[in-house]
């Protein structure tokens, strides 16, 4: 199933071939560094570096406005994943402000999260995800979802909260 993700991903990439804004190179150290150096390695101080000003984050839990929600996001799941860390793979630019890339999470629960302690289970899961630039920074991503978050609360051993 990955391998006609990815296909899809490039087929989409072949589409847009006008490049007028981010360069595929670009985009590839943008997704990396936020990744590596912000959500895996805490250094909240590149968030202005990396983010627009106007940053919002669709995830698995909901979606996020602004740099403090981002990082009350990510400190969440710090607690409840402490050792959680990213494999970024296949980032395609697939217009000129926007990319989607597969994202492998790879962590132990051991943590706290909706009330239940970790009891060290093994996350090991792929998702798809997208963003979109302005000026050379992160002005929007797209996580997993709601069927993502799905599996990742049922890896945790926890049940996805009803919808609001």
């Amino acid at each position: 199933m990955r391998v006609i993700r990815v296909l899809a991903l490039r087929e989409l990439a072949s589409v847009n071939r006008r490049r007028n804004g981010m360069e595929q190179a670009q985009a590839n150290e943008l997704v990396r560094r936020v990744f590596a150096e912000v959500i895996d390695g805490g250094d909240y101080s590149l968030i202005p570096l990396l983010f627009d000003e106007d940053f919002q984050d669709h995830g698995p839990m909901g979606d996020t406005h602004g740099y403090d929600a981002f990082i009350g996001m990510l400190e969440g799941f710090r607690a409840a994943l402490p050792d959680f860390r990213h494999v970024i793979e296949d980032v395609t630019l697939v217009a000129d402000d926007a990319v989607a890339f597969h994202v492998r999470t790879i962590a132990t629960f051991g943590g706290e999260m909706m009330g239940v302690r970790g009891q060290g289970q093994q996350i090991d899961l792929w998702f798809v995800n997208g963003a979109r630039f302005r000026d050379g920074k992160v002005l929007e991503h797209w996580g997993p979802g709601p069927e993502g978050g799905g599996r990742l609360l049922g890896a945790m051993g926890l049940e996805q909260p009803a919808p609001a």
